[in-house]
């Protein structure tokens, strides 16, 4: 046998064998898939709140980080049944970015107009949003915090994993972000559990990929478990005074 055809064999052989963890990954996801839909489905709710599902973390071109346009938002949120969407354009310093995205309700949905925001030494969305925080990159986190409490504001930390001045009055704190845990998948490891499992079990295989643990992990060092009670949304979770996104009745 030639010695081109040997090494086709052998790299046949390689690949062939680097298939088995994800047909064995695919016959796992059949087995949860199964024992999920075996379950009994009971819906746990409090009737002493409202539900609201919608997204508080959302750029369009305004703010960069997005190419997505106004109607594509809109459209989206339709379709998805959201009842809100918190904007959070970043900030520019000669123009405000929260005049300029959507807000009030369009479609049914609820679209706050919010931003990202830089201080000194941290990343915050600030809920609603303001024409000085293009400025607030100068002023220290404390700071911050004092004067957009004053204006009845809301400030959720964001990137947690990066965040410096744990000891301030925050809000809220956002522990998982789909674009931070998406840069930390294997684009290999990723693309081959697709290939044997994406079109059987879709929501498995991104449940597999697209996990909490490094910002959980971070906000518990800094805040242990007596102070802080988190309430997860749709992805994300709040200290407990704010996870009344989720109206109180009455």
């Amino acid at each position: 046998m030639k010695l081109w055809k040997k090494i086709l064999l052998i790299l046949f052989a390689v690949i062939l064998l680097a298939q088995i963890p994800f047909i064995y990954n695919r016959y796992k996801f059949g087995q949860l898939h199964d024992k999920i839909n075996s379950l009994e489905k009971t819906e746990i709710a409090n009737p002493n709140f409202n539900d609201y599902k919608g997204i508080i973390h959302v750029h369009t071109a305004i703010g960069g980080h997005s190419t997505g346009n106004f109607d594509e938002l809109i459209d989206g949120a339709a379709k998805n049944n959201l009842d809100f969407v918190v904007m959070t354009e970043h900030t520019a310093a000669l123009y405000d970015t929260s005049a300029l995205t959507l807000q009030g309700n369009i479609n049914g949905v609820l679209f706050v107009n919010g931003q990202e925001v830089e201080t000194a030494t941290d990343r915050f969305l600030l809920v609603s949003g303001s024409a000085d925080a293009g400025k607030a990159n100068k002023i220290s986190t404390a700071d911050f915090l004092q004067t957009i409490h004053a204006q009845n504001k809301l400030a959720f930390i964001t990137y947690p994993e990066k965040h410096k001045t744990w000891d301030a009055d925050f809000d809220g704190i956002e522990v998982f972000s789909l674009h931070t845990n998406a840069k930390r998948m294997s684009p290999v490891f990723v693309l081959f559990d697709a290939i044997w499992s994406y079109y059987s079990y879709p929501e498995l295989v991104l449940a597999k990929y697209f996990y909490r643990r490094r910002e959980f992990e971070t906000v518990r060092r800094n805040h242990p478990r007596e102070k802080i009670n988190f309430v997860r949304r749709n992805g994300r979770a709040f200290k407990y005074r704010f996870s009344s996104f989720g109206r109180r009745r009455g």
